[in-house]
């Protein structure tokens, strides 16, 4: 390669790339976090059995696998809402 490629190529660690990659980290430690209390929670706090526990992780996990690829149209119309009614509220 010469140096004229090398300088070409575009910086893969840009900051929207950086705050991308953050915010993923940050939601998947939340997420993976949550998996492991919650069974914990399920059986001390509220005196359920561990198949009960399980039962709950099991839903949790396929309500987030089937919620995901939905999220996104979620999040857009989500946004637009929040969006519209502060414009409202600001506009009166």
């Amino acid at each position: 390669m010469g140096q004229k490629e090398i300088r070409s190529r575009e910086k893969i660690w840009t900051k929207s790339f950086i705050g991308i990659v953050m915010t993923q980290l940050l939601f998947f430690t939340v997420f993976y976090t949550l998996l492991t209390t919650l069974p914990i929670y399920v059986i001390v706090n509220l005196g359920e059995s561990e198949s009960k526990a399980g039962l709950v992780v099991t839903f949790m996990l396929l309500s987030a696998i089937i919620v995901r690829p939905f999220s996104s149209n979620i999040l857009i119309v989500s946004v637009k809402s929040v969006y519209s009614s502060l414009l409202s509220f600001f506009l009166r």
